[in-house]
């Protein structure tokens, strides 16, 4: 099997698990079986735990089918996890109180606030413990990093900050400008933070529904968290369903002024991203179509698409930013499965 196929069939794996298992846990109700004490913090760190513990030999078998066997990842998997746990735990008690307030104003207060704070936390993650040097007044470099980084965009308070994989530099010069002047224009032209804004709305929406439908259904918390981390993560499996065509159409917007304004520069960076993606430069239409949500080399050489609307990589960002709301599929998907730098990091294009 080459590797894009086994990237893709690790991350339709990965995400058909947790999908069966958040499926069977709604339909059956597997809450009680967490109920490993009589004081309820206890069940709620239990079952949160549970809930990043159980996909963890899955994390390691994805690790190593695709990454490099001289850089096995199992520290960075480990500490990945330990801040999701943490991160989880912080997020599901403040659920949890505004449950027991029955409050779907604060609801909605928390889902515009914890998004806004996840954001934050991701750019000041990477400053603190990740190995960064300033690369530009708007850019700096991952010293050390995985090839399979991409550049990214991160916010600083209410600045944004474009991410250099270290290996980018290894490339000529021409190519590194030519692709850092593609996202100096997601953020001069505000095209990432359009993305962010309706990302976060449309979670603000889905989960204020589903926190509703929650709020008087049970009288006990960790059934409210227990079914509300569940019902998280089948909301996210449809947006990933619906959301890739979308993305797409937004990149394909930008592909078409970067290539018109210089095709060979174009096609090189586009021969380099993949190189380090998924080694592919063309997929079946179908296969592309319903997991992709980045078009193949051949699509973007290609592209004729119109000025419509599109929001370049939000089937990302609106899967990462509903870690507020307890799902885990974000680190499940084909881009970011084996691949712990993804699950802070995830790909930007």
């Amino acid at each position: 099997m080459n590797f894009k196929n086994k990237k893709l069939s690790f991350g339709i794996s990965y995400i058909g698990l947790i999908v069966v298992f958040c499926m069977a846990g709604l339909f059956y109700d597997f809450s009680y079986l967490f109920k490993i004490s009589n004081h309820q913090t206890l069940n709620i760190i239990f079952f949160v735990f549970f809930l990043n513990v159980i996909f963890l030999p899955f994390d390691f078998l994805s690790d190593r089918a695709l990454n490099s066997i001289k850089k096995i990842t199992f520290k960075k998997i480990l500490l990945g996890k330990f801040f999701i746990l943490i991160t989880f735990l912080i997020f599901s008690f403040i659920l949890i109180t505004i449950y027991e307030k029955k409050n779907l104003y604060l609801f909605l207060f928390y889902c515009f606030i914890s998004q806004i704070f996840l954001l934050i936390l991701q750019g000041k993650i990477i400053k603190i413990f990740l190995n960064t040097e300033q690369f530009s007044k708007d850019s700096f470099v991952l010293k050390t990093s995985e090839e399979y980084l991409t550049f990214n965009i991160v916010f600083s308070l209410f600045k944004q900050m474009i991410v250099i994989p270290n290996h980018w530099l290894k490339n000529d010069d021409k190519n590194l400008k030519f692709h850092l002047k593609r996202f100096n224009i997601y953020i001069k032209e505000k095209i990432y933070l359009k993305s962010v804004c309706v990302a976060s709305i449309i979670n603000l929406i889905t989960y204020s529904f589903t926190f509703y439908y929650l709020l008087d259904k049970y009288h006990d918390s960790l059934a409210f968290i227990y079914n509300f981390t569940l019902m998280s993560n089948v909301i996210c499996f449809f947006y990933i369903l619906i959301l890739p065509l979308i993305s797409k159409k937004g990149i394909l917007m930008i592909d078409k002024r970067m290539k018109n304004e210089n095709e060979l520069l174009f096609q090189e960076n586009l021969e380099i991203f993949e190189r380090n993606q998924d080694k592919n430069d063309n997929r079946n239409k179908f296969v592309e179509m319903i997991f992709y949500p980045v078009p193949s080399t051949t699509s973007r050489m290609n592209c004729e698409v119109s000025n419509s609307f599109g929001y370049p990589n939000i089937s990302r960002i609106i899967i990462f930013l509903a870690s507020c709301f307890l799902s885990i599929i974000f680190k499940g998907v084909h881009g970011n499965a084996g691949k712990p730098l993804n699950w802070l990091l995830p790909p930007s294009e």
